[in-house]
């Protein structure tokens, strides 16, 4: 499964959004797992690890919890 993830503030450096792979029935707090790892493949110079782990994701509309399943193509924002 794809998602999006848009990137603003300190994370804007690093484009404006990255797709990511995760496993079908990821769930948000996956997403987390999924960026340090790409971050470690594509970005080592980002050293603000720790700004992942205390961000939260979005939707258009609202914060998401960390246990919702995300669905295939979603577009989210790291806040």
């Amino acid at each position: 499964m794809k998602i999006t993830l848009q990137l603003f503030g300190a994370f804007r450096p690093l484009g404006e959004s990255l797709e990511l792979s995760l496993s079908k029935g990821a769930i948000v707090a996956d997403i987390r797992e999924a960026l340090k790892k790409h971050l470690e493949k594509n970005h080592k110079d980002f050293k603000n690890i720790e700004l992942i782990n205390s961000s939260r994701f979005a939707s258009e509309v609202e914060i998401l919890d960390e246990d919702l399943q995300l669905k295939n193509g979603a577009i989210i924002t790291i806040i």
